[in-house]
């Protein structure tokens, strides 16, 4: 039966863009250079102040990415942003199962709930995405539209698309963890309160909406 099923062509695929860029930044760094440093010089030193590994790739079920964070059936199930620690790392840092803390990085640091699990790497810290907070004030009061810089791990990571174009090149992340005092926790206050779960704020007009009036 398999041998109906045997094909004898292959084709090479080659981008010649690709080549000429991958040339472009090698010309831009030669190592007789005396700026040049290489990238395991570069990480060696910043390894030294953020020792953990920062990857921000899973996903939950009650939302995608940023959205669903006003449906008030879906944000009951996960209240706020959680980051995934293993017990041997978070015992080492003096951290336990919900603790608010913030993760730091070279650009910039943000707040979570620590989720200590055995899944994860004592190397790695893995963080949720995409969070906004519809309570907020809409109006930036020092931490972003609906506190969007408060607890939102893109504040923690390069923004700007790489030199081929295909998108930001960052698959992973040096980080620092530690605890937040409790005056840091609280969100600022909306300067007028509002319930954004209610009808006639953003809720999305779907049946999950209906169900729940």
């Amino acid at each position: 039966m398999l041998d109906n099923f045997r094909f004898e062509t292959f084709v090479d695929v080659h981008s010649n863009i690709f080549a000429e860029y991958l040339s472009s930044v090698i010309a831009k760094l030669p190592k007789e250079n005396p700026e040049y440093r290489s990238t395991e010089e570069r990480i060696e030193e910043l390894y030294k102040e953020y020792p953990l590994v920062l990857t921000t790739g899973a996903r939950h079920y009650e939302s995608f990415h940023s959205e669903h964070r006003q449906m008030s059936r879906l944000r009951s199930r996960l209240p706020q942003p959680q980051f995934e620690i293993h017990p041997d790392k978070a015992a080492e840092l003096g951290i336990e199962d919900g603790d608010w803390c913030w993760i730091e990085s070279p650009i910039g640091r943000c707040r979570e709930v620590a989720k200590v699990t055995p899944i994860v790497d004592p190397r790695v810290v893995q963080a949720d995405h995409g969070w906004w907070f519809p309570e907020a004030d809409p109006e930036d009061q020092g931490e972003g539209c609906f506190a969007t810089y408060a607890r939102n791990i893109n504040v923690c990571l390069p923004s700007e698309c790489g030199d081929t174009g295909f998108g930001n090149q960052s698959k992973c992340y040096l980080c620092k963890v530690y605890k937040c005092t409790p005056e840091e926790i609280p969100l600022p206050e909306p300067a007028q309160p509002k319930d954004r779960f209610a009808e006639g704020s953003f809720r999305n007009s779907t049946l999950e909406a209906e169900m729940e009036d």
